[in-house]
């Protein structure tokens, strides 16, 4: 087995990514260990990974993810290379609402790479970018109603509830007395 070489390589949405992991007459043989002989076999497997399961006889829903999908996360690629299998390691991208390929828009910069799945978030509208979020929001009082967590979309930031973050400091401050 040929393991990709160390510093985890991403593909996060940039098509550009793609060459330096996959190779032309790279062969795909399973997507996160699940066989992928074929094409229609590959296809079910990614759309597994990336939505729920959608009720018997319904459509699939494709902005839902599927549980326990959460971008940012790896996901290894293997393939047939020169005769070689190699384990190509991918950083998953958001499942639902877009192309992941889409991740970027000239128009409203870069989106985060997770962007749901959280458990307790609002949006709001103003634009932060990816590198920016961790800053607080203010309403128009000036109380901080929450610590900006995530660029979901062109409209949309996701921010933790100002009493959840109150809340997890004054756990981990009671653990951190024990």
């Amino acid at each position: 087995m040929v393991e990709h070489p160390p510093g985890p390589p991403a593909l996060s949405g940039e098509r550009e990514a793609l060459p330096e992991l996959a190779r032309p007459g790279d062969v795909i043989t399973h997507l996160a260990g699940v066989p992928t002989p074929t094409a229609d076999e590959f296809g079910t497997a990614l759309l597994k990974l990336l939505y729920a399961a959608p009720p018997p006889g319904g459509a699939l829903d494709s902005a839902k993810p599927a549980p326990g999908n959460w971008a940012g996360e790896p996901v290894e690629l293997t393939v047939r290379r020169d005769g070689k299998e190699v384990r190509l390691r991918l950083t998953r991208v958001h499942a639902a609402n877009g192309s992941p390929l889409l991740w970027w828009s000239g128009d409203t910069g870069p989106l985060s790479l997770r962007r749901d799945g959280f458990p307790a978030v609002f949006a709001h509208d103003a634009g932060v970018r990816p590198e920016d979020c961790g800053g607080p929001v203010v309403d128009l009082h000036g109380r901080v109603v929450g610590i900006n967590i995530a660029r979901a979309d062109a409209t949309r930031t996701l921010a933790i509830p100002a009493d959840v973050v109150r809340r997890v400091f004054a756990d981990l401050r009671k653990r951190a007395g024990e």
